[in-house]
């Protein structure tokens, strides 16, 4: 029996990652076959690309948002007149934004929302630490996009544990229709440069120790703490350095390292292949986020056995155990965001100076992170059997 399965595309942080992984594992499947669908894709008309288990759907901008109900229609019409007769569909969303759209093609195929619930807002981690007893509201209040498509989906998929509790607890959803699957990363590291070549084909001396950051200029990263703490750090290490790569508010961090400028490199939103050497030739990863879940940064750096200093927040913290696959760093009330989280850093001054200061626990930390991402190996062929499920027990869709 075939099943079609339309992937609600979202270009954004870690969820495009997790969907060319998770295509990449569906298109070996053969009754399975796949739609990706690109709203508010910079065509000025509808097009499909046909290949034979790998179709790409592009729905041209609209001028608004594609939170607007009308585009939403009209989009989810233009796919029922182009694919009229399709059976077994399943619509795969991946962002609480994708709502409106996903219901107006379950109505068209009478099929079942499946919904990959990638990110949680700062309260949740924060209420684990600092219980608090209005969360439904703020939930109300900041959260309304997620509960609405929790409340029309027919399963979820969790990337970790902690989401599905809050699912249960903050969202009453059963938990007979939540799947917890890790992402998952393999990645095949076939370049065998010298490190030291490596640093100098981008600028820096053999002995230079790098620190680096991955992921948003913004808030959330918690990479104005990084960038406090190394202040600190660059005056107990010779030769080190900080480097930030990613894209974001960069003139409002600027602003905070003046006292590293010849120390702390802004490298930007790097293409994959420069990323992954530099994953290869920097000394310490570190993921400072006030608040994260299955984080593909931290995939992406267990690969290349890179020791990992990381915030112990609900999510992130189901990656790692202390001491043993990375150094998890004690968080405390954020003096700058109600309801969030933020690392201590003091504490991140003392995890990162462990590692540097002793090379057979980074050793150690790395190859261990290295072995247990094997256990998250068979994302595939988990959400695989999530599909074969939702269509072979159709009575439980909901109206």
């Amino acid at each position: 029996m075939k099943i079609n399965i339309f992937i609600i595309i979202l270009e954004f942080s870690g969820v495009k990652t997790y969907i060319d992984e998770l295509v990449s594992y569906l298109q070996n499947k053969n009754n399975l076959i796949i739609y990706e669908i690109f709203l508010n894709a910079e065509y000025k008309e509808f097009k499909i690309f046909h290949q034979e288990k790998l179709n790409k759907i592009y729905i041209p901008e609209n001028k608004d948002t594609f939170l607007n109900s009308k585009y939403n229609f009209r989009a989810a019409q233009l796919i029922k007149i182009n694919l009229p007769k399709l059976e077994n569909v399943i619509v795969h969303a991946n962002a609480p934004a994708h709502h409106a759209f996903a219901q107006h093609l379950k109505k068209i195929y009478h099929c079942p929302i499946l919904y990959t619930w990638h990110f949680l807002l700062d309260f949740y981690s924060y209420n684990i630490k600092y219980p608090r007893k209005n969360i439904s509201e703020l939930i109300e209040r900041f959260d309304k996009c997620n509960l609405e498509i929790i409340n029309s989906s027919d399963y979820i998929i969790c990337v970790t544990n902690f989401s599905r509790k809050v699912l249960i607890k903050h969202f009453n959803f059963s938990s007979d229709k939540i799947s917890v699957i890790y992402n998952y990363k393999k990645i095949c590291i076939k370049d065998n440069s010298n490190i030291n070549d490596l640093k100098l084909k981008y600028g820096f001396k053999a002995e230079d120790r790098i620190i680096l950051f991955v992921g948003r200029l913004d808030e959330r990263k918690g990479v104005d703490n990084l960038i406090n703490i190394f202040d600190i750090l660059k005056d107990k290490f010779d030769s080190i350095k900080l480097v930030i790569a990613g894209s974001g508010d960069f003139d409002k961090y600027l602003s905070t390292t003046q006292k590293t400028y010849g120390k702390t490199h802004f490298v930007g939103n790097l293409p994959k292949e420069i990323l992954y050497d530099f994953y290869r030739f920097c000394e310490i990863g570190v993921i400072p986020s006030r608040y994260e879940q299955c984080s593909y940064v931290a995939i992406e750096m267990i690969n290349f056995c890179l020791p990992i200093v990381v915030s112990n927040v609900p999510g992130l913290n189901e990656l790692f155990s202390h001491n043993k696959t990375a150094l998890l760093c004690k968080m405390k009330k954020s003096p700058l965001i109600s309801n969030c989280l933020e690392l201590e850093e003091n504490d991140l001054i003392d995890k990162i100076s462990s590692l540097l200061n002793n090379k057979v626990l980074a050793y150690k930390i790395a190859n261990n992170a290295k072995i247990s991402l094997e256990k998250y190996a068979k994302m595939g062929e988990e959400t695989y059997a999530v599909y074969k499920s939702l269509i072979t027990t159709k009575d439980f869709i909901k109206k």
